[in-house]
Parts: C-alpha cells; structure tokens; sequence
C-alpha cells in the first residue's frame, strides 16, 4: 500500500509540474503542443505605397504628392503613422498622404510605419528628379496676312492663337507692335488702322515662367489720293468794273472729300491792296486800279486750289449787286425717310434783276441737277446728300448756299450699333477748344464709303445709338467734332460692326 501510494503521488506531482509550466508558457505567449513549444506571432503592419511608384523620374520644385496606406490585424487602419524620408532632402513628413517638394538628384525615398508593438513596415524606393525645364509657349499669326495692302484709315484685325503646356490658352495675352506705331494693342481679334508706310508687325506672348516666342509679318498702309478742296469763286465777276467809294462783296465756297466745308479758310489778296481777309464772304474798299484777285484755300493734308482773276476798280463805276438768296426747305442736316418727299423751296431777289427765285437752281452731289425754280418736290437716293442752291443775275452775280441732308433706309427688322467717343479739348493748334458745335457720325457698308450716311449729335453727349442696319452687313463708323462755323475735325479712327 505504501508503495502504490508512493508512486501515485510521484505521478501526480509530475503531473503537477506540467501544468506550471503550460500555465507558465501561457503567460509567455508559447504553447505546449505534442512535447514541443511553438510561439503566436503579432504580425507587422501591412504597407503599400501608392505614389510615386519605384524608378519614377519627378521634377525638382514641383509639388509632389505622396501616397499610401497601412493596414494592422490588431489595430486597423494606421495611414496617419506612415512617415516618409529622403536621405537627401530628409524627412518630409508623415500620413498617408503628403505633398512636398524634392530637390535635384536621386533620392532614397524610404517609407515606414511601426504598430504599437513596435513591429515595423517598410519600402525603399529609388526616385531620379530632374532640373525643372519650362515648355515656351507656341504662336500662330492669323491676321493681318503678310505681304497684305491696306489703304490710310482702313481698319486691320489683329487674331493670333497662342497656347502653353503649363499655362494653356495664352491667345488674350498676345501683345502687337508695329516698327512705326508702337504699342497696337493686346489680345485675339481686335482691330485698328495704322500709319501710312511699311509696317513689320510683332505678335509677342509670354508664359508664367517667363518664356516667351514672337511671330512677325509685314503689311503696308498706303496713303489715299486726296484731293483739293474744290473752291467756286461767285463773287465779285472777272472783268466787271466797282465803285471805288463802296465796298466790294468777295464770295467764295470751298468743299473738300474729306473735311467737308472750308469757306472760312479761303484767303483773299489783292496785288494792290495786299491781304484782303478770311472767310467764305468779306468785303473790302479798295484802291482804284485793276486789281488781280487771288483766292485761295489750303485742306488739312496741305493740298491748295486757288482762283486768279481781275477786276476793275473805279471812281463813280457802276456796281453789280449780288443777288440775297433764301433757303426755306429742307433744313439743314435734317434726316428723311427713303423713298419720302422733299420739298425744295427758296426765294430769291436781285437789286436789279427783282425776283430771281424761279430761276433758282438746286443740285446734289449724290444725284445731279434736281430741278431750277423757287418751288418743287422730289425724292432723293438714300444716304446724305449736299445740297447746293444757287442763283445767278443778268450780270452773272451768283450767291450760293450748300447744306447737308441725308436718307436714311427705312429697315423693317433691322439691327442698332451704338457708336462711342471721347470729347476732344483743343484744335489742331493745341490751343483750347472752345466752340464746339456738335458731333456727325458717318457711317456706310465698306471702309471707302463711310461717309455714306451721317447722323448729328449736340455737343452734350459723346455717344449715338444708330438704328434700322441691315443685318449681316458690316458697317464701319467715323466721328467728326463740328465747330460753331461748321468746319468739322479730321475723321477719328474707324470701328466696325457686323450687324447681327
């Protein structure tokens, strides 16, 4: 019996032992298992890197973006512990993802996380960054075409089309010069008129680094064929013979294509007498003798017309009187509809011939003669016509009167263009504008008919809206300032509108 319960305590105390040391390996973390022992591993993170990828080559001073995730069995999603290190520009950053800028060479780029068991993730990889090189943009001219030929005053489109790898459409930033005007302008498909001669045009664009590229072409603005004023002398008469103890009338009138009347720049001379005055009408006591007249007149761009003549200057010589001529209808600058009536009415007398009206005679510049007498009805073509009565005696005194009325074509659905202008401040002499009258917008359908159509606009606004344009047509616009004699300016700048 002693025995047997000597062995059996014997087994139970080994048995005894065994379950220590399980319990004790259970606190270690270890199993017991068919007489070996085998440790539970706490896994590492799970890290993947999404950018930049291995090899890559990135540009210096560029933002970089940085990117991946990590995943643990225990505690989840660990993105935020990621840390990310150069071993040339250092650390950079932690998270799992983080923008930064590397600077150039090769780069190990090395990526970790670590659990809270200390158990670590890692990924190296080789970056190669380059120097940062900047693409120029690119520059297409469209217009003005080269080699192309314009007329002075004609309205030229400016249109390129620009682009860059970076910064991308860069057309509204192309700037135009011209080797004789400068500084045109800036942007795609904007006009202008440019100076008479030569011109080599330069398109210029520039990125956002500062690269730039530049086009150039050629065009040239030839001068228009001015004319001279065409000057009618209508008083005193060639070869008639004045009263030295009474004044005598001079009388001119002086038109010209562009600046329309200049009656008060005809000069008057006398080679007895000298310089007589200004002006479409003067008079003037003169000498007794025979006179050679010389009036002449002298247009803005310096083209001259002049009239020689001679008169007679005695004492008791009988005078011919010019005959008084008066214009009732149309009014002057007035507007009519197309294809309305006008009335023409005048009077007219003479101190020696009496009523002179029905022989009156009345002729436009746009269509012709239109009829002689003090009284008569008609229609007109459309557009503005100048209008010059005139009336002549027995002697051959004539007077005359020239005023401007226009057509305008009545459209049933047609488009409006508002025209705008600066106030001007002086005349051409620089001194100050004082007498300012008014404004006339011209307008026609092509650069060489613009003074087609006008419309008159008082001193006090620098803007007109114009109706009843056709639409599809392209209308080009001028803006003359009309002093309180009726001279008008030189026409400004030509602007465009096609009428939709």
């Amino acid at each position: 019996m002693s025995q047997l319960f000597s062995s059996s305590f014997s087994f139970r105390s080994q048995w005894m032992l065994i379950v220590v040391f399980f319990i004790a390996f259970s606190h270690m973390g270890v199993e017991a298992k068919k007489g070996g022992v085998k440790a539970q591993a706490n896994p590492a993170p799970e890290l993947v890197v999404h950018a930049p990828t291995d090899g890559s080559t990135l540009v210096a001073g560029e933002p970089i973006t940085f990117s991946a995730s990590a995943t643990d069995p225990q505690e989840g999603n660990l993105n935020h512990w990621i840390n990310w290190h150069s071993n040339v520009n250092g650390w950079l950053g932690i998270g799992g993802e983080i923008s930064r800028t590397l600077s150039e060479g090769t780069h190990r780029l090395t990526v970790h996380v670590t659990d809270s068991d200390g158990n670590r993730a890692q990924q190296i990889l080789t970056l190669n960054v380059t120097a940062y090189v900047n693409q120029a943009p690119t520059l297409s001219l469209l217009e003005p075409t080269y080699a192309a030929t314009y007329y002075e005053g004609d309205s030229l489109v400016f249109a390129a089309t620009a682009g860059d790898v970076e910064d991308g459409d860069l057309s509204d930033s192309v700037t135009w010069s011209s080797n004789l005007d400068g500084f045109i302008g800036q942007g795609n498909g904007f006009s202008g008129a440019l100076s008479v001669g030569e011109h080599i045009i330069t398109a210029m664009v520039q990125d956002s680094h500062g690269a730039s590229v530049e086009q150039t072409t050629q065009v040239t603005v030839l001068a228009l064929e001015v004319a001279a004023p065409q000057l009618t002398v209508l008083s005193p008469i060639a070869g008639n013979s004045y009263d030295s103890a009474q004044a005598v009338i001079f009388q001119a009138t002086a038109d010209d294509a562009q600046q329309g009347n200049l009656n008060h720049w005809i000069n008057w001379h006398s080679n007895l007498n000298g310089w007589l005055g200004i002006g479409g009408e003067i008079s003037k006591v003169l000498k007794v003798g025979t006179h050679r007249i010389t009036a002449h007149v002298t247009d803005s761009d310096g083209n001259r017309s002049q009239s020689i003549f001679e008169i007679i200057v005695a004492a008791g010589a009988t005078v011919n009187q010019l005959p008084s001529l008066s214009v009732a209808s149309p009014l002057a600058g007035s507007s009519h509809d197309s294809g309305s009536v006008v009335t023409l009415q005048a009077s007219a007398n003479d101190a020696e011939d009496g009523d002179l009206s029905a022989s009156i005679e009345w002729v436009s510049n746009r269509d012709g003669l239109l009829t002689v007498g003090g009284y008569f009805q008609t229609t007109l073509s459309d557009g503005e016509h100048t209008i010059t009565v005139t009336v002549t005696d027995s002697d051959g005194a004539s007077r005359s009167e020239s005023f401007s009325i226009t057509m305008v074509a009545v459209q049933n659905n047609g488009g409006q263009a508002t025209v705008h202008w600066v106030a001007p401040t002086e005349n051409t002499d620089n001194s100050a504008l004082t007498n300012l009258s008014g404004y006339r917008v011209y307008f026609g359908d092509s650069m060489n008919n613009v003074k087609a159509q006008s419309v008159w606009v008082d001193a006090s606004n620098t803007q007109v809206t114009i109706d009843g344009l056709s639409q599809g047509v392209t209308y080009y616009f001028s803006v003359v300032a009309v002093n309180d004699e009726g001279l008008e300016s030189d026409l400004s700048n030509v602007a465009s509108k096609t009428i939709q």
